[in-house]
């Protein structure tokens, strides 16, 4: 069953969207020709909702870092 959904909007007419289960978790990058973003959602060992940002390198680009992190409440 999914817990988590992603979509991504662009310059196609429809959109893309992607489901997440408790077990998956869900993972989505969005990039230039200077970094990325990725967003990973899961679920804790408390059965928490978890989020985490990070700009990442992208083909050769960027650097690494967390930008945050936290539990949905």
């Amino acid at each position: 069953m999914a817990r988590f959904i992603g979509k991504v909007f662009g310059k196609a007419k429809t959109e893309a969207s992607r489901l997440g289960s408790e077990k998956s978790g869900l993972e989505t990058v969005a990039a230039s020709w200077n970094g990325a973003i990725k967003v990973q959602m899961r679920v804790n060992a408390d059965g928490n909702d978890c989020y985490r940002v990070v700009m990442i390198p992208w083909e050769g680009a960027g650097e690494y870092r967390v930008i945050e992190e936290g539990i949905f409440k």
